[in-house]
């Protein structure tokens, strides 16, 4: 019985995957690799590549990289 207009938040969800999906992009995207870079790359492509399993668009992992702070 509440009435909503357009754009008003609805909802709130909470996913221990996606939160630690993007901590992990963050990690690597921040680590200066001091040893094998090819594993360094490798972290971070797959921390990207399970963000967009879990439906984040390529703009919005864009995003949590350039701001390393994770998206609610």
């Amino acid at each position: 019985g509440v009435e909503v207009q357009p754009k008003d938040h609805l909802v709130d969800i909470y996913s221990p995957d996606l939160y630690v999906t993007q901590s992990e992009l963050i990690r690597a995207a921040a680590a200066t690799p001091a040893g094998d870079r090819r594993l360094s790359d490798a972290t971070l492509e797959s921390a990207r590549t399970r963000l967009r399993l879990l439906g984040v668009l390529p703009e919005q992992i864009a995003e949590i990289e350039k701001n390393r702070k994770v998206q609610t």
